[in-house]
């Protein structure tokens, strides 16, 4: 099948694997630099795109991570909220609901 846009076959611009087990949910950030990922590792890796690196893993949960999800809004600046950020969130087979910054 021809690539979104009408230009050929899609292009692999990188792979990355996950610590351990199978990867099970993705989410990119609104503004396309970074990309959260969770799966059987318990972890939810936060990979640059630029870098095409994983550059930061959270530790929260104790079981399968089924869902990321970065802030539908950017963070309000002022004295009690640090300037716009990549807040997220995630959710495990746990039972928790993480929030993350």
């Amino acid at each position: 099948a021809p690539a979104p846009g009408g230009g050929g076959e899609p292009q692999l611009l990188a792979r990355l694997a996950s610590y351990f087990g199978g990867l099970l949910c993705v989410a990119w950030a609104r503004d396309g630099a970074y990309l959260l990922a969770g799966g059987e590792d318990d972890l939810v890796s936060v990979v640059s795109f630029e870098r095409r690196a994983v550059v930061a893993r959270a530790q929260g949960h104790s079981s399968w991570v089924h869902h990321v999800a970065f802030e539908p809004a950017p963070l309000q600046e002022g004295k009690d909220r640090p300037p716009a950020s990549h807040a997220f969130a995630s959710v495990g087979a746990d039972g928790r609901i993480c929030f993350w910054e």
